[in-house]
């Protein structure tokens, strides 16, 4: 009879034995799932947060690089329209005597509509054309550094010189240089 009693309560032992111990192992399976979730939300969250980061630091850069290439390409327009306009004096200084002085008299009449009076200051080879266009009034000097002319009047300036001509033109041609040069 003890023996039964003692067989009894062993056997109830290991009944409870093997319930806690399936109990134990039904949580560590159902926290080992817990873990895995959390670590697979957590990582997701770090990868969508880390493709949000460098979706933002690509797009950064890439308007850097746009600012960067929209600026050079701007320096690039205006050095080859500064070019544009150099050559265009250089070829107007190699203008033959007849033509430079045909061009030089439409200046002239331009801007003082034929009738000057005060002095005029002009570039070399200008000086010589003026001095053919002008009445003997009009006092042409030759003292500016460039070909083209300044007309003093009594209280105004008139800038004719070559590159100042060009370069008032620039409005209305720097489009169609850069279209040309560009498209």
């Amino acid at each position: 009879m003890l023996d039964n009693i003692l067989q009894n309560i062993e056997g109830k032992a290991k009944e409870e034995a093997e319930k806690i111990l399936s109990t134990k192992q039904e949580k560590l399976l159902e926290l080992e799932e817990n873990f895995k979730q959390d670590f697979d939300q957590k990582k997701k969250t770090e990868l969508v947060l880390l493709k949000q980061s460098t979706e933002k630091e690509v797009s950064e850069i890439e308007q850097e690089l746009k600012l960067k290439n929209n600026f050079e390409l701007g320096k690039a327009k205006k050095q080859a329209t500064s070019d544009v306009y150099q050559k265009v004096v250089e070829k107007i200084g190699a203008f033959d005597d007849q033509k430079f002085k045909q061009l030089i008299s439409q200046l002239f009449n331009e801007v003082s509509g034929g009738n000057a009076q005060g002095e005029i200051i002009a570039g070399v080879r200008t000086a010589g054309a003026l001095r053919q266009i002008v009445g003997p009034d009009v006092v042409v000097k030759q003292e500016l550094n460039e070909e083209g002319f300044v007309v003093r009047a009594k209280d105004l300036d008139i800038d004719v010189s070559i590159s100042e001509t060009v370069a008032g033109n620039k409005e209305k041609t720097d489009p169609q240089i850069i279209e040309v040069l560009f498209s």
